[in-house]
């Protein structure tokens, strides 16, 4: 037993020491593999070093040959700075002399500008004003009637005679001017002392109109009137003509013709007999009716002149009893009559002296014939 396990413990060992030999040697071939190594790296390590210090040197030598190349761009670079600096100095002061001169031709060129522009306004005003004196002149010549062959000279001088002419007009024209002047201050004088007169004599001239009033009461007015003359109505008339109507005589028609009595056409139409009105004088201006009156006087018909049987008449105007065709015809008055449908009186001519023949009823208003000599 204990041999088996000497043999057992015994080649444990021997396995041991076999793998502790393998180990060993293991070691071994490591740690020469190790060493070779080592002395591999320190062989490299020798290289790199001289390599290492062989680039050292070179990049020392660089860095110092880099530097004295540095220096000597610097010294250039600063040489060349102050070269440029100078030389820019010197391109500054002539820069700002051009600039200088270039601001002074700017100043002349701008004063020259304005100038200019002053030169053209004022050469505008020029033309303006030879312009205007143009057609001023031209305005002036049509005034002064210049022709064509008349020139400047001979136009000034037949304008100067012109002017002394009227020069002497106007004088004659003064001096007229003032004798009238002296004429009307006579003539107010007078009117002055015509007036102071007619106030003086105002009582008189009073006197004497109511003298006058009192002659014409005392001779009362007869039938029959005159044409033109006035009546006043003194009874109501049948047309509507009330007592107390004022008018005027137009025409008359004689007593024995148509009526046994004088009988009166007045400026209404109307017919009056002498019965049923008396004479009057005319109305006055002063009252209401005798404005009236007067207005209806003023607008009424012309009275024409007393026309009798056997004057020689003419038809000078047509109204509503006569033909406006009749206007212009004349003959010897053969009658006078009533018109029964108008009212008022009727001329007839006698045929054989009447002019032309009438296109009605051959005849015509008493107040449309007046009397004619031939």
């Amino acid at each position: 037993m204990s041999k088996h396990m000497t043999i057992i413990n015994l080649a444990c060992t021997i396995t041991k020491l076999r793998k502790w030999g393998e180990a060993w040697k293991h070691s071994a071939e490591s740690a020469q593999a190790a060493t070779a190594r080592m002395h591999q790296a320190n062989k490299d390590l020798e290289r790199a070093k001289f390599i290492t210090e062989g680039l050292v040197d070179k990049l020392i030598a660089d860095r110092d040959a880099a530097w004295t190349e540095r220096d000597t761009q610097a010294a250039d670079h600063s040489r060349q700075l102050t070269e440029h600096r100078a030389a820019f100095g010197a391109r500054t002061e002539a820069d700002a002399k051009i600039i200088a001169g270039l601001r002074s031709e700017i100043g002349a060129a701008r004063m020259a500008v304005l100038e200019r522009d002053s030169l053209i306004s004022e050469r505008a005003k020029l033309q303006a004003m030879v312009k205007e004196q143009s057609d001023s002149a031209k305005a002036a010549g049509e005034l002064l009637g210049w022709t064509a062959n008349e020139s400047p000279i001979q136009a000034v001088e037949r304008v100067v005679r012109e002017r002394d002419g009227l020069l002497t007009q106007v004088q004659d024209l003064v001096a007229e001017r003032d004798a009238l002047r002296a004429e009307g201050a006579e003539l107010k004088t007078q009117l002055e002392r015509l007036t102071s007169w007619a106030a003086k004599n105002q009582a008189a001239r009073e006197t004497l109109q109511n003298e006058i009033e009192k002659l014409k009461s005392q001779t009362p007015k007869q039938h029959p009137v005159k044409v033109g003359e006035w009546a006043r109505r003194t009874t109501p008339h049948i047309d509507g003509t009330p007592a107390g109507s004022v008018q005027q005589v137009r025409a008359i028609l004689p007593a024995g013709t148509e009526s046994s009595t004088v009988v009166y056409e007045m400026q209404s139409g109307s017919i009056w007999a002498v019965d049923y009105c008396e004479p009057c004088d005319p109305p006055s201006h002063d009252t209401e009716a005798g404005k009236a009156v007067a207005e209806s006087a003023v607008s009424a018909e012309p009275v024409a002149e007393e026309i009798k049987v056997g004057d020689l008449g003419e038809v000078f105007q047509a109204t509503t009893r006569t033909l406006n065709s009749d206007v212009g015809i004349t003959g010897c008055v053969s009658s006078i009559h009533l018109d029964p449908c108008h009212g008022g009186f009727l001329v007839k001519f006698d045929p054989s002296t009447q002019s032309r023949r009438s296109a009605g009823m051959q005849a015509f208003g008493l107040c449309d014939v007046r009397k004619v000599t031939t």
